[in-house]
């Protein structure tokens, strides 16, 4: 279902960019975060939830890896 879903959201051009972090957080991190909701029938709210820490940490780690001008996603 993850991988469906970033299927879905990459055919819709679902990219939007922290400018700081230089990562496409939403494209990763919402469709993971929606087949695991679904999966375990979770809460809107904990959607939400997963979809906030899970941006969180992608751009937190992204900050941290500056120099690795590779890392996109």
């Amino acid at each position: 279902a993850a991988f469906l879903n970033s299927v879905f959201a990459a055919s819709l051009d679902f990219d939007a960019v922290d400018a700081h972090a230089m990562t496409h957080p939403g494209i990763v991190i919402v469709p993971a975060a929606l087949a695991i909701c679904e999966k375990y029938r979770l809460s809107g709210e904990e959607f939400l939830g997963a979809v906030t820490v899970g941006v969180d940490l992608l751009n937190r780690f992204s900050r941290a890896t500056q120099d690795h001008k590779g890392w996109f996603y």
